[in-house]
């Protein structure tokens, strides 16, 4: 009996591995590093390509990792403007140009709920860095999810088990000063829909 549950328990283990590396693959694809460059230096942050055509793209990315008086760069290719939010912490970088090996992440239907499983990837360091957890408080006007996330992972796109886009991270904070476990702070789904309506 006891040999029965641990085959089982392998092959759990291994289904959710597989599923995960999937999750990452599609999240891989429209992921983007950005790198900003201007009187007060130099940045890094993340993004996600959400519009990709053979004559321009636009990258969802946050507020607060970009500046109109700085030189911004999405994959080395440098953007030719940018649109920012009024209400939030997001912005969209406009390229004239295609980004190579990338694909628009597809939008959730609805917000992540409590607890549901969420992953991300960003581009610290120009370095990818993937990391998964689970929605902590999907209320208020930030919601936050439990996962850490370091510095360079701002802008990048928060996804649900389906590798669609529900957030878009901007921060942390400290969950507990003791244990030291720290909640992922992200602009959820209804506030990047809002966004992008209000730019047509």
């Amino acid at each position: 009996m006891k040999k029965i549950l641990f085959v089982i328990l392998c092959i759990c283990f291994i289904f959710t591995v597989n599923a995960q590396a999937d999750v990452y693959d599609t999240i891989r694809q429209s992921s983007v590093s950005i790198f900003s460059v201007g009187n007060s230096g130099s940045g890094i942050c993340s993004g996600t390509v959400i519009e990709n055509t053979l004559y321009g793209s636009k990258v969802l990315t946050a507020k607060h990792c970009i500046d109109i008086f700085e030189a911004v760069y999405v994959e080395k290719i440098e953007i030719s403007y940018l649109i920012a939010s009024k209400d939030d912490d997001m912005a969209l970088l406009i390229l004239n140009q295609h980004i190579p090996n990338k694909t628009p992440a597809i939008l959730a239907y609805t917000n992540a709920y409590q607890y549901e499983p969420v992953f991300h990837v960003g581009y610290p360091d120009l370095e990818e860095y993937a990391v998964n957890g689970h929605v902590y408080l999907p209320k208020g006007d930030s919601h936050y999810a439990k996962m850490i996330v370091i510095p360079g992972c701002s802008g990048g796109g928060l996804f649900n088990e389906d590798g669609q886009l529900v957030g878009v991270v901007w921060g942390s904070t400290i969950l507990n000063v003791f244990t030291k476990n720290e909640l992922t702070i992200y602009e959820p789904l209804t506030d990047i829909k809002r966004f992008l309506r209000n730019l047509k």
